[in-house]
């Protein structure tokens, strides 16, 4: 979906994108076809963790063999644009939002102009690091649709739970809560922005029509913000869905139109069995509540994951325990 949505910008300012989502054992072909093509540059959208690292050696067999300019965006380098920098296989970063970031860049590299007044953009010049001010957020994200042609769709529905035919989709950006450990601190600045209901729904349906997928899992980092905006989803589109949620929204109401519009799962932190860490790290709900959350969901029998975090700063081994404890009492 991140380069799904840079590419989509760029082909609507005229340039001729090619998206690649690989995995690590297609690394090699990947850079053959690259340099074949000799492409203005080389766009990588870059989680942390092993995406990392796979991107690094992609990123280096790159410049090992061929004169090419390496960008990196997405959240690691938004994080962290100067150790990116660092490297001598990265040349770029954008930080923040990539879409008008990549298209002012992609219009000043070709033309040959300086680089020096694109917001969200870093660089190296005369061998000095140089990151840019942060470009503002998009105020309306519907002036950036997602162009599905870029890509062979087929490839990207997927089965999940009873569901054949699922695909991956996000009506949101960010989230408002605070919560210490989130990417959402720095990325979002806890801000949360959404595509219309019409938007969303548009999408859909042409997924529908022309696809015919039979469930949607939708990657917003908190899909409850506005309640009243998440039903009307969920009628508009008619099929069933995953969703992430906090726990402290769960409600009577609520579950009761989960059920009733066909959410199959739903991923939720509850992070920890500690109210002492629980207020560590900022996620603004007891344990208690959680509990009680946990029930009404079980009440109504809507399928939940919940995922937690063990080894948080200053954790003891009852705190630990508690986290293992409460999770046993979840599932019971």
């Amino acid at each position: 979906l991140g380069i799904l949505s840079v590419g989509s910008a760029l082909k609507k300012y005229g340039f001729k994108v090619e998206l690649i989502n690989i995995n690590e054992q297609a690394i090699e072909m990947a850079v053959d076809n690259i340099i074949f093509k000799n492409p203005l540059y080389v766009g990588f959208s870059v989680m942390t963790g092993r995406q990392t690292k796979h991107s690094a050696e992609m990123s280096k067999k790159l410049k090992e063999r061929a004169d090419i300019k390496i960008m990196w965006g997405g959240i690691h380098p938004s994080l962290l644009p100067e150790q990116c920098l660092g490297e001598h296989y990265i040349d770029f970063v954008i930080v923040g939002e990539g879409e008008a970031t990549a298209v002012e860049f992609s219009q000043k590299l070709k033309a040959g102009e300086r680089l020096n007044d694109i917001l969200g953009l870093g660089y190296k010049e005369n061998g000095l690091l140089k990151i840019n001010p942060p470009r503002p957020m998009i105020k309306n994200l519907d002036d950036w649709p997602l162009d599905f042609s870029l890509i062979d769709l087929k490839k990207f529905i997927f089965r999940l739970d009873k569901y054949e035919r699922v695909i991956a989709y996000k009506a949101s950006r960010g989230c408002p809560f605070n919560c210490a450990f989130c990417y959402n601190r720095i990325f979002n600045k806890s801000r949360w922005r959404a595509w219309s209901i019409d938007r969303v729904a548009a999408d859909i349906e042409f997924l529908k029509k022309n696809y015919q997928i039979d469930a949607v899992k939708f990657y917003d980092d908190n899909f409850f913000v506005d309640k009243k905006r998440a039903l009307e989803i969920l009628r508009r589109i008619d099929l069933p869905t995953h969703l992430e949620v906090r726990i402290d929204m769960i409600d009577e109401p609520i579950a009761q139109a989960l059920k009733a519009r066909k959410a199959f799962d739903l991923l939720i932190g509850i992070e920890s069995g500690s109210d002492r860490l629980l207020k560590l790290i900022n996620k603004n709900f007891t344990v208690e509540r959680l509990i009680a959350g946990v029930k009404i969901l079980a009440k109504y029998d809507v399928p939940a994951s919940y995922s937690g975090i063990v080894g948080l700063p200053t954790e003891t081994k009852e705190e630990f325990e508690a986290t293992i404890d409460l999770l046993y009492k979840i599932y019971k």
